[in-house]
Order: structure tokens, then C-alpha cells, then sequence
């Protein structure tokens, strides 16, 4: 560094410590004709404190009769995170509104950083249930990642329904996801997430959707038999053939057995 490109000042002394160059303090400076023993150190903490948003520097020097050494602080100082959570709506856009309601088969979290600094995940718990999960729960939107200013982190969660039998209730899913950030106005996220699973309807319906006939199990009906009226449909039947006729005579049960017989009581 050359020293005849360089105005020196003395540091100067506040409430706050000694003022090393503008947004540079430190309470820890020896004073002049201080003496250090030989083989002996001593630790100076210098904080960086700034007022305004902007890159600063300053050439600290020191001399002493062994010399003179110099050191070049540096800081920045930007403006806070801004934390922007928003959920993929199933038209393709992004709700903003923190109220989650899950498609079809899929919801995406996206987390947006609109501030000048790091945005750093503090708290999140993605759902880990059998049927609603997070698709990577240890690499998206996970405790502990950052998220750069001007950038955004995308975490898709999954209904995947387990393989069911037809004309089941259907059963609902719900999970709560915890989040927050550095972003001091961000505040705890509790993030209500439900989906409902329905398995697929056959047969006559009511008047509201569902259907008459609802699945009660696979039995042996053995002789004498448990179902005692029984129909041949030939080769045509299935199941929601077989409630068709069922119910068209008047039948509370119906069961298909052997592909073309029908049996009901």
C-alpha cells in the first residue's frame, strides 16, 4: 500500500470507544505509550457499526518504535432480509394470502428473499405424513438454509394417496408448517395444509354425489349362502353393474362373485 496516497487521522475518541474511520469503533485500542513485554500479545475487538446503507473501508496503522503495521477493515451494510411466502395456486399463479389449500396432487411453497441481505431459515418442519409430504423435506426450504438477496427457494409438497379399494369413505389430510426467518417482521408462520382423498365412486349415487353402495369387505359366501338371491350377467358384469341391478330391485347389498354372478339380500 502506498503510503503517500493515504490521509492519515488520529482516532478519535467518543462515548462509544475509539472511532477507527468512519463505522469502525473499538473500546479495546491501547493508549499511546503503551508497552507491550516481549513475547506478550494483545487482542483488539473493533466493531463495525454503520448508519447508512453503503460499503465502507478504513486503513487502521499503527506505529511503534519495533515499527509499523497496518490493517484494512472493510464492511458493508445493507438493508434487512424481507421474507415472501407464497403458495402455487392451481391456475399456475402464486397466493399470497397465507392460507394454503392444497391441488389436486400437489402444493408448492415458494419463499422469497425482496430484502438486500441473507434470508436465513430459522424454523421449518415440512410434512412428513405417508400421504402428504414434502418431495425433498432435508434440501428444500429446510431449517438452517439461506436464501441470497433478489432470490427464492421453491419446495413442493406431495399428496400421494395409498393404493384403496373403490367405494370407500373418503378421508382428509392435514398437517401445520412451522417457519420463520431472520426477517424480524416475519414473524412465526403456522401454515394450515389439508388435502381430502377420495377413492373412486361406482354404482347408483344419492342425490349429494355419494354412492348407495358402500364397501363393506371380501367375505366366502359358502352354502348355505349369505347372499341368497343370485343373477347371471354373463361376462358383462362388474361391480358397478352388479349395483346397478342391486339396487333397480330393490337389494340394501350387492356383491359380484365369480365376475358374473351377482348375489344380494
Amino acid at each position: 500500500m502506498d503510503d503517500n496516497a493515504l490521509t492519515y487521522m488520529n482516532v478519535a475518541q467518543t462515548e462509544d470507544g475509539s472511532v477507527i474511520g468512519e463505522g469502525f469503533t473499538s473500546s479495546d485500542l491501547p493508549t499511546v505509550g503503551s508497552v507491550i513485554t516481549a513475547g506478550k500479545s494483545l487482542i483488539v475487538l473493533i466493531n463495525f457499526n454503520a448508519d447508512l446503507v453503503a460499503n465502507y473501508q478504513s486503513v487502521f496503522k499503527i506505529w511503534t518504535k519495533g515499527g509499523s503495521k497496518y490493517v484494512l477493515l472493510q464492511g458493508s451494510a445493507t438493508t434487512s432480509p424481507i421474507a415472501k411466502l407464497a403458495t402455487e395456486t392451481s391456475e399456475g399463479g402464486w397466493d399470497t394470502s397465507g392460507i394454503w389449500i392444497l391441488v389436486p396432487s400437489r402444493l408448492a411453497r415458494l419463499l422469497c428473499n425482496e430484502g438486500e441481505s441473507q434470508l436465513l431459515i430459522t424454523k421449518s418442519n415440512p410434512p412428513v405424513q405417508p400421504e402428504l409430504r414434502a418431495e425433498n423435506p432435508t434440501s428444500d426450504l429446510y431449517e438452517g438454509q439461506s436464501i441470497q438477496a433478489g432470490e427464492c427457494a421453491y419446495a413442493p409438497i406431495n399428496i400421494a394417496a395409498a393404493p384403496t379399494i373403490r367405494n370407500v369413505p373418503s378421508h382428509d389430510l392435514s398437517d401445520v408448517l412451522i417457519l420463520n426467518t431472520n426477517d424480524l417482521t416475519f414473524e412465526v408462520h403456522e401454515v394450515h395444509i389439508r388435502a381430502t382423498i377420495v377413492s373412486r365412486q361406482l354404482g347408483p349415487r344419492s342425490t349429494n354425489g355419494t354412492t348407495k353402495y358402500t364397501y363393506l369387505g371380501c367375505y366366502s359366501d359358502v352354502a348355505p349362502r349369505q347372499l341368497q338371491k343370485l343373477y347371471d350377467l354373463n361376462t358383462l358384469n362388474e361391480n358397478d353393474i352388479c349395483q346397478e341391478k342391486c339396487q333397480g330391485l330393490g337389494y340394501r347389498f350387492a356383491g359380484t362373485q365369480y365376475h358374473r354372478q351377482v348375489s344380494n339380500l
